[in-house]
């Protein structure tokens, strides 16, 4: 019983567990999917179901960290969650102030009835520059949207994610912005 992996109301000690992901072809028919769905809550540690049309079934599981596992996922990591969503280029021909510029991505993505989640760049002194801010500046949030760095941005590009605004951690769309508008050549 010591190898079982804890659920609500069990009375077992809580075990080292860490997160992975797994992908399952998805089934031709209705009736095979709910076959496959509950052979996939047999499986144990079920965190998360993800069935999508035209797309595998993805599922999160909790499995004890010495077992081998396939890769480990990083909780919340919104790039890949915006990589996951679809993406536009946000680029305007004008020359715009680094602020207005901001300020029509936010206003998009309010048209289209979504909240930005957060901002990720590469760098904060790249950021800090663009915007025309000192050090001192706190740039963790910017317009009362968490800004973050992730090594996967290019240097340059910030990217706005957005979300519906009735799910706080949905991910559903995200904005490409080229952090070189506005700058003087």
């Amino acid at each position: 019983m010591a190898d079982k992996i804890p659920s609500i109301g069990d009375n077992s000690p809580v075990t080292t567990l860490k997160k992975f992901q797994e992908t399952f072809p998805l089934p031709k028919t209705r009736k095979e999917v709910v076959t496959a769905f509950e052979r996939i809550l047999n499986l144990g540690g079920v965190h998360k179901v993800v069935v999508e049309l035209g797309s595998p079934i993805k599922v999160v599981r909790m499995g004890n960290a010495g077992e081998d596992v396939p890769d480990e996922l990083q909780d919340e990591d919104l790039v890949s969650a915006a990589r996951n969503a679809p993406m536009e280029e946000f680029v305007f021909s004008e020359n715009l102030l680094p602020t207005n510029y901001l300020f029509r991505a936010f206003h998009l993505l309010s048209q289209r009835r979504l909240k930005a989640r957060a901002m990720v760049v590469n760098s904060f002194p790249q950021f800090r520059e663009w915007l025309g801010v000192d050090k001192a500046f706190d740039l963790s949030e910017v317009f009362g949207v968490v800004a973050t760095t992730h090594k996967e941005i290019p240097d340059g590009v910030l990217l706005l994610v957005a979300g519906p605004v009735d799910e706080e951690d949905l991910v559903s769309f995200s904005l490409r912005l080229e952090l070189n508008v506005g700058k003087k050549s």
